[in-house]
């Protein structure tokens, strides 16, 4: 049996609370430290990934397709664009459009996202930059990057080109819409006339469709998520022609039958724009099950209508009814192992554990605002922090939070933003998933490597590769010949080694 093969967890999460310095175009890791001048952050891990601030990479020790995905609360210094990439060692795998940035829709939030694939040994980092000569970009605190080793099936489509430009509504990846689309799949299927995606068997997915936008006239645009024909959840932002390209990410939790086909669909709200699917554009479906078993914890929540107006100076809890007039939440799940709470908000933990939290809030505003987002735990703990700038003329306008979260059992986490001017409201469609994902981390390291028996029945207790797979190394570093025969080491487990004797008699 190979390690590989074994479900436990993997997964890591980085989110800043200091700006960094303001770069020329040039790439440079938001994750690094010498990029600060003071680095705070904070790092959630499982034991087989390994983060250094000093050069700002990603170790791994275990082979697999792993969920990506990084956002920076950006500044620039006069109009740009800005784009995102991943690399896996020095191999370039992932590269977005280059998005709008101008002083004055900032802080913006750019959002990147990809499935990579890796091996042991492999470094992941990423990178940002402005496009101009000369112009500056500084990723503000709340910078974020989170990943996770998908364990089950998965299907994806990305755009590495462009798609035509066209009007009306189309579902991401229909080959009718030319670009050039790259798949990542493994039990689900691809149907490129439609977009489709089928998977092959019944499970609990992550559906998130990620969109880069380019438009030649102002419009809205709906982004829809489908199962079996029908809408499921969607969201909307605003796109125009002064200020695009421009991105969003919305996803939720879905429990999906194999069979059935899923996608990710656009349709602007101005019939005669014409949009184009920008490179860096993905729908993924990520099988989040155990096994097809149901998640011990998870939950998926959808705002049905808009807010009551937010109050500037104070922060607003998001998911609480208190701010509705009208409060109607959709479940997409059903929840297990998380109680929510809808007069206050709060989402309780039964059990301690590792939580991916991912949350898309949207806004309207009445005038050019600045929001604090935040989540808080337990009412007072400010876990994570990041600003975003909404302009009256550009929302609605989403904000991405993808963070990893550490909570004891009875734990409760709440989001909230705090505007700092204007009449501005919770958008309908504001989104949270939350999923354990630490279920199998308490078997890593305790099954026997493939190489372990031979062939010929020999116990190869002292190879490298089987030595390093049961004591939590798979990077070939050498361990003591001791640790390689399973049980105590002295004899019977006492504590103590037995002292040679001669049977009472004195030795001469």
């Amino acid at each position: 049996m190979s390690l590989d093969d074994v479900k436990f967890s993997s997964y890591a999460c980085v989110h800043t609370s200091t700006d960094s310095n303001a770069t020329a175009n040039t790439q440079y890791n938001p994750f690094k430290s010498d990029q600060y001048n003071t680095y705070t952050a904070t790092t959630v891990a499982s034991r087989d990934i390994s983060y250094s601030s000093t050069n700002g990479k990603f170790t791994f020790e275990v082979s697999g397709t792993y969920f990506v995905l990084f956002d920076i609360p950006g500044i620039v210094d006069s109009g740009t664009g800005v784009e995102g990439r991943i690399f896996v060692n020095t191999t370039e795998v992932y590269t977005s459009s280059s998005l709008f940035g101008n002083p004055s829709v900032d802080p913006r939030s750019y959002t990147f996202f990809s499935l990579v694939e890796v091996n042991p040994g492999d470094t992941l980092n990423v990178t940002v930059k402005t496009v101009h000569a000369g112009k500056t970009l500084s990723c503000q605190a709340g910078s974020q990057i989170t990943l996770f080793r998908v364990r089950g099936d998965f299907g994806s489509i990305a755009y590495t080109a462009d798609s035509t430009s066209t009007t009306g509504a189309r579902f991401l990846g229909d080959s009718d819409f030319g670009g050039t689309i790259e798949t990542k799949l493994k039990n689900v299927s691809y149907t490129a006339s439609t977009g489709k995606l089928t998977p092959d068997n019944s499970s609990t997915f992550l559906m998130m469709q990620s969109l880069t936008a380019l438009t030649d006239a102002d419009t809205d645009i709906a982004v829809d998520l489908f199962a079996n024909g029908s809408e499921i959840a969607d969201s909307t932002f605003s796109v125009k022609t002064t200020s695009d390209p421009k991105e969003t990410t919305y996803a939720i939790l879905k429990s999906l039958t194999g069979g059935q086909t899923t996608g990710g669909r656009i349709e602007p709200s101005s019939g005669g724009a014409n949009v184009t699917i920008k490179q860096g554009s993905s729908y993924t479906i990520i099988d989040v099950s155990r096994d097809g078993s149901t998640p011990s914890a998870m939950i998926s929540i959808t705002c049905g209508s808009d807010s009551n107006a937010l109050s500037s100076g104070s922060d607003t809890t998001c998911f609480s009814s208190a701010g509705w007039a009208s409060y109607s939440p959709t479940s997409h799940v059903t929840a297990a192992g998380i109680t929510y709470t809808q007069s206050n908000g709060r989402f309780a933990f039964a059990n301690s554990g590792k939580y991916l939290i991912y949350c898309n809030l949207m806004f309207n505003v009445s005038s050019g605002t600045t929001f604090t987002t935040k989540v808080k735990k337990n009412g007072s703990s400010v876990v994570y922090t990041g600003n975003v700038y909404i302009h009256n003329t550009l929302d609605p306008q989403e904000k991405t939070i993808c963070l990893i979260l550490e909570a004891d059992s009875s734990d409760y986490i709440e989001i909230t933003a705090n505007p700092s001017a204007g009449s501005v409201t919770f958008d309908e469609n504001c989104t949270i998933s939350i999923l354990k994902i630490d279920e199998f981390d308490e078997v890593y390291g305790e099954i026997a490597s493939e190489s372990q028996i031979g062939d010929d029945y020999t116990i190869n207790s002292l190879n490298s590769e089987v030595t390093g797979r049961q004591r939590h190394n798979t990077v070939d570093r050498a361990l003591p010949s001791s640790l390689t025969i399973p049980g105590p080491r002295n004899l019977r487990g006492r504590t103590t080694t037995y002292a040679p004797s001669l049977g009472g008699k004195s030795k001469k």
